[in-house]
């Protein structure tokens, strides 16, 4: 989804106001629920909550960075609910945010068709560890991912 298509935006924030859901208006402009949350007064209130608490300082190598740095979800498990999870967002400049998706997804942004599957099954419950505590299940998942013979590769 283009969310700098000043069009789609609009339309979007009009049936919102109108007091369509979520799921309404993704229907009706043919994007998902999430994508229409994305471009949501809730979610910009979400931006700004993070861009204040990092004082507009990236909070990977701590540039400060006004204008244009990105709101990184460090996991998906509060999808919808992010205002009462903040924890689980970065503020991150562009180059920063590049660099964490790199790690999340194996290299597969800025290299398509690179990265191993198993790597960024564990580089995920390794980061949903460190900033929001994994699950049980996750934890015994993690664990069981991490003795598997050939795992000293990923490191």
């Amino acid at each position: 989804m283009s969310y700098n298509n000043p069009d789609v935006k609009r339309r979007v924030l009009e049936l919102l106001n109108e007091g369509f859901t979520y799921k309404e208006v993704s229907k009706q402009v043919n994007k998902t629920e999430y994508d229409v949350y994305l471009l949501s007064p809730e979610w910009a209130d979400v931006i700004q909550a993070v861009k204040t608490r990092a004082n507009s300082t990236c909070e990977r190598c701590l540039t400060y960075y006004p204008e244009k740095a990105n709101t990184h979800h460090r996991t998906y498990k509060h999808k919808f609910d992010e205002m009462n999870n903040l924890s689980c967002l970065s503020y991150l400049c562009p180059w920063c945010h590049t660099s964490a998706h790199d790690l999340v997804d194996g290299g597969t942004r800025t290299k398509p068709g690179v990265g191993d599957p198993l790597r960024k099954k564990i580089d995920r419950l390794r980061l949903g560890e460190i900033i929001c505590g994994n699950s049980l299940e996750e934890k015994k998942e993690l664990e069981t991912l991490e003795n598997q013979k050939d795992f000293k590769w990923i490191l």
